[in-house]
């Protein structure tokens, strides 16, 4: 990997993390919220994804924290 890589890896980071901003709350929308998701959260996402994909049993598991996040009862708030 060259300096030239890895400089454009990163660029490419920072735009895709530009781009999750605008689906964020508010109070995520800083500097640091923006450098946080970019440099930290989607490289996080993209091997969690690849683990999962590597080890079939994940992706069951994450099914079923969906359903149960989905199912539950918004009535008693957060």
């Amino acid at each position: 990997m060259t300096l030239i890589d890895f400089g454009a890896g990163v660029t490419g980071l920072l735009f895709l993390g530009g781009l999750v901003m605008g689906q964020m709350p508010r109070h995520w929308q800083t500097t640091r919220g923006w450098l946080l998701i970019s440099l930290a959260g989607i490289p996080l996402f993209c091997m969690a994804i690849a683990i999962m994909v590597k080890v079939p049993i994940l992706l069951f598991g994450v099914m079923a924290m969906v359903c149960f996040h989905a199912g539950r009862s918004s009535r008693w708030g957060r």
